[in-house]
């Protein structure tokens, strides 16, 4: 659900960073130095500032852990797999055209107290990311691009 509010408020104008502390944002668990990846919603039409991507340049077990706006985003976790959860999963709507959409599992906490490590994620492979759209509260919806979908055109 709380996934679900982050992706609803991506028409918010984009006003530049901003931390879960300076801006609206739900409880974050903790990730691991190095283990934190910030996943940007794109740019809505007529919204003005940098389009934004985020480079993953290894490929890991991912899930969802928080989130801040403006800019929306979703705050996601290096963590383990679990054998009985999928351990890749696809979804094939909820990005643009040209981009693959994956799925990690939401672990935003419902409190702040809540702040334990993300029980098991989904594997991303190396790559591009923009946040998609899910039509599932337990799932967020990520975009994988091979090149910058911002134009720069940099391979992985």
């Amino acid at each position: 659900m709380a996934a679900s509010t982050v992706v609803a408020t991506a028409g918010l104008a984009v006003l530049g960073p901003a931390s879960p502390a300076s801006a609206g944002g739900f409880p974050t668990r903790e990730c691991a130095d190095g283990a934190r990846a910030d996943f940007p919603a794109p740019l809505l039409p007529g919204e003005d500032g940098p389009q934004r991507a985020l480079r993953l340049t290894g490929g890991g077990f991912y899930a969802a852990v928080g989130g801040y706006w403006p800019p929306t985003t979703i705050v996601g976790c290096l963590a383990s797999p679990d054998w009985r959860h999928p351990l890749v999963k696809m979804n094939w709507t909820g990005c643009d055209l040209g981009a693959v959409p994956f799925q990690i599992p939401d672990h935003i906490p419902s409190a702040v107290e809540d702040t334990a490590a993300a029980p098991w994620g989904t594997f991303l492979p190396p790559g591009w990311y923009r946040l998609g759209t899910s039509d599932s509260p337990e799932w967020v919806t990520v975009c994988w691009y091979l090149f910058d979908p911002s134009g720069n055109a940099v391979p992985t």
